[in-house]
């Protein structure tokens, strides 16, 4: 796993692909969460993805909520509009703290 940059949260925004892919129930609350989105904030989150042509679209709603849980300083710095993302940050950072009090121990 690596990052870059000086965004404390990368690490976060990294371990949240792990907890993703590694634990199926995380994945399944994870994507309950990214699944209430308005659909007109995950249209402009998806848009930006295929316009960076960095993700292939298998990969959006993981990094939906990777990104909310972790980059939205950084999107919100490149112009991009996260008010409609607050709110799963808040659900999503509940998530990610208790799986990652799980795995500390």
């Amino acid at each position: 796993m690596g990052t870059w940059g000086d965004n404390p949260k990368s690490i976060d925004h990294e371990l949240a692909h792990a907890f993703f892919f590694a634990y199926p129930e995380y994945r399944r609350e994870a994507l309950e969460i990214v699944g209430d989105i308005d659909p007109e904030v995950i249209a402009r989150v998806h848009a930006q993805f295929a316009r960076s042509g960095g993700y292939h679209p298998s990969v959006y709603d993981d990094e939906v909520h990777a990104g909310a849980l972790a980059s939205l300083e950084r999107w919100g710095k490149r112009g991009d509009d996260v008010d409609g993302l607050l709110w799963a940050r808040a659900e999503l950072e509940l998530l990610f703290d208790r799986y990652l009090m799980v795995n500390s121990l």
